[in-house]
């Protein structure tokens, strides 16, 4: 479980230990994520956008709602449109991580890696990905065709 998460967990008197499954909006990891991105801290984004920095973890932690405004005013700190927060790409759910049970040791081990990239990471890989697979299926399209051509 993230640091954020068990620090806004632990303030409320919640443990790890006593939650099973917590929701967290994807949109509000999608701005902590991207926080983690930059480089930017709740003081640096608080400092910037002229509120302290409980405001940001209440934000952060869902102590307390968010107007658009306010959004808009993070996003922009951060770099972001405003639809960029919202681009649902990725739903990030908080939980118990069991998602790797069952699986080979090998695809386990993939899924652990691709998690601990950040997001443009991912998307760099996953372009990575598609460019061998467009080079390997053009290798095998040439060898189907010499192959007939020899029969």
């Amino acid at each position: 479980m993230s640091t954020i998460i068990t620090e806004c967990l632990f303030k409320q008197g919640i443990t790890t230990r006593n939650v099973i499954y917590m929701e967290i909006p994807y949109w509000i990891q999608r701005i902590r994520n991207r926080m983690k991105e930059e480089g930017v801290t709740q003081d640096k984004l608080a400092e910037s956008l002229n509120v302290s920095q409980g405001a940001i973890n209440h934000w952060l932690c869902q102590r307390r709602d968010m107007t658009v405004l306010e959004v808009e005013s993070i996003a922009k700190e951060l770099r972001w449109a405003l639809s960029d927060v919202f681009t649902q790409d990725y739903q990030y759910v908080m939980k118990e991580d069991r998602s790797n049970e069952g699986l080979p040791i090998h695809e386990s081990k993939l899924l652990e890696y691709y998690r601990s990239l950040t997001e443009s990471q991912k998307l760099n890989e996953l372009e990575q990905i598609k460019k061998r697979k467009e080079e390997n299926e053009a290798i095998l399209q040439e060898l189907k065709a010499n192959n007939s051509q020899t029969h």
